[in-house]
């Protein structure tokens, strides 16, 4: 698997395992040599809270950007 990087994940959609549309991202996180580590995403829901999730949870698969083991 390649390894996703900012320009791969700033404003883009993220999917559950189901293809459930799960927010957008609008956050990337970093180490110090400004690797990606964790994504913030808002809920559908609109008034959430911008949620952090580690990028080992994230893989693309058919286009999309999926995250495993997606939030209810």
């Amino acid at each position: 698997m390649d390894t996703l990087r900012v320009e791969d994940l700033w404003d883009q959609d993220v999917f559950g395992p189901a293809g459930e549309r799960l927010g957008r991202i609008e956050a990337v996180g970093m180490t110090r040599d400004r690797v990606p580590r964790h994504v913030g995403l808002r809920s559908a829901a609109e008034g959430s809270r911008l949620r952090f999730y580690p990028l080992a949870r994230v893989r693309r698969a058919e286009g999309r950007l999926v995250l495993s083991d997606a939030p209810p």
